[in-house]
């Protein structure tokens, strides 16, 4: 009986150890594939920040660029503006000149024709 038991203790630890082996071995496995979906998703994840700096970069750029035009605007605006007054200001002397040209050209075309007619008489 006490060799029964012993054949008995002796085979349930191979099954024992055997069980204990299979789950070590299906752990390990799971581990192992866990660790390559780690790595998958890591270089997904790198690969996504690198994207995310190159448009961060290009954001920088553009707003840099946006400054600029902006600047632009802003000064053709004002010169926009200081041409506009000029231009009013020509308008303003060259309706003052033709006023005065035609002053003068009646004032001449009376002279003309007073002579003509003391000329005639």
């Amino acid at each position: 009986m006490e060799q029964s038991v012993t054949s008995l203790w002796t085979r349930a630890q191979e099954l024992a150890r055997a069980d204990i082996e299979a789950i070590r071995q299906a752990a390990q496995g799971r581990v192992e594939a866990a660790e390559k979906e780690l790595e998958a998703l890591s270089a997904a994840f790198d690969k996504q920040q690198d994207h995310v700096d190159q448009m961060q970069t290009a954001l920088d750029q553009l707003s840099v660029q946006l400054r600029s035009a902006e600047q632009v605007r802003a000064a053709l605006e004002a010169e926009n503006t200081s041409l506009k007054h000029i231009n009013e200001s020509l308008f303003g002397r060259l309706d003052s000149h033709t006023h005065a040209v035609e002053t003068l050209m009646s004032k001449v075309s009376r002279e003309v024709t007073s002579s003509d007619l003391e000329e005639s008489s």
